[in-house]
């Protein structure tokens, strides 16, 4: 099969006529064809990081900063010694 440059050349080769039948007849094609349905959006593996797929290092550390906090704010609930 051709390139779309090479055959974008070959069809700028021909007479006016033939071009604008040629034109025609793709665009009648395009019209009987049916839709494409719309390309499939990627998904996160793990829908919890929405914004942050594209950021791994950042998720890890907002996580590990986040499950901390809340084990010291157990630990303080609970009276632990070791609470900061």
């Amino acid at each position: 099969m051709m390139d779309a440059e090479r055959l974008f050349k070959e069809i700028q080769n021909l007479p006016t006529e033939v071009q604008r039948a040629l034109v025609d007849r793709v665009l009648r094609e395009l019209r009987a064809s049916p839709p494409h349905p719309p390309a499939p959006v990627a998904v996160a593996e793990n829908p919890f990081l929405g914004l942050l797929s594209d950021e791994p290092d950042l998720a890890d550390e907002i996580l590990f900063v986040a499950r901390k906090t809340r084990q010291e704010g157990r630990e303080a609930f609970n009276g632990s010694e070791d609470a900061t």
